[in-house]
């Protein structure tokens, strides 16, 4: 089977059922973003590696951040809540490290993105 024929069987499959399949929202919001009817194979699939990517590392830095708090820094907190806190502290070392080259630019960006949430003009 070919992409449409894939992509009509999904949508007649949804119709039947009630429910969208991950594919049709992923090629939903490539087709709102970019404006084309069939986008190619590549797009759909970055694109799904990439929110895959971004869920993996917020549940693995979430259950590290447990392994944080009952063995090195017990807190009396809600458990969850320092999970929270560290995947927070840990996912800003990541990017700060992976992404290193960007911190000239993401530094200013921050600071305008409070100041404007600040004067509440976003």
């Amino acid at each position: 089977m070919n992409l449409v024929s894939n992509r009509l069987f999904e949508e007649n499959q949804a119709k039947r059922v009630g429910v969208t399949t991950d594919a049709q929202e992923i090629r939903h919001r490539i087709r709102a973003s970019s404006g084309q009817d069939y986008p190619g194979l590549g797009s759909v699939f970055v694109s799904h590696a990439n929110t895959t990517r971004r869920c993996v590392w917020q549940v693995l830095f979430h259950e590290i951040g447990h392994h944080i708090h009952r063995t090195v820094r017990p807190e009396h907190n809600e458990k969850e809540d320092v999970a929270d806190k560290w995947a927070g502290k840990l996912n800003g070392n990541f990017v700060r490290k992976k992404y290193w080259y960007a911190i000239p630019v993401l530094i200013p960006a921050v600071k305008v993105y409070k100041f404007m949430r600040a004067k509440k003009w976003i």
